[in-house]
């Protein structure tokens, strides 16, 4: 079973992924073209932010639970796309040992 945060690392290493393959002069240019047209209309880490809020407030009537995750303490690399959750989740942690 994925978990919201392994998924919300998918989307973000994914558009990543993209990008670099839209920066390297190497790739063909179709494909290029192909992953710059797919970014266009990607989530990005604001849009999956705004997603992951919105089902936190849902998630008693979501059947299956949240998609996406931006505070996991046990996903440290969410982080890196959402600075500042990190920082408020280390404060729940160290509030309620």
């Amino acid at each position: 079973m994925t978990m919201p945060s392994e998924r919300t690392l998918a989307v973000l290493k994914t558009r990543e992924f993209l990008q670099n393959l839209i920066k390297n002069t190497e790739t063909p240019e179709y494909i290029r073209h192909e992953a710059k047209w797919l970014l266009r209309h990607y989530p990005d880490a604001t849009d999956i932010k705004i997603v992951a809020q919105a089902m936190q407030t849902m998630r008693s009537s979501l059947p299956a639970g949240p998609v996406f995750c931006i505070d996991d303490p046990f996903c440290p690399t969410l982080s890196k796309y959402f600075p500042q959750e990190a920082l408020a989740n280390v404060s729940k942690v160290q509030e309620n040992p």
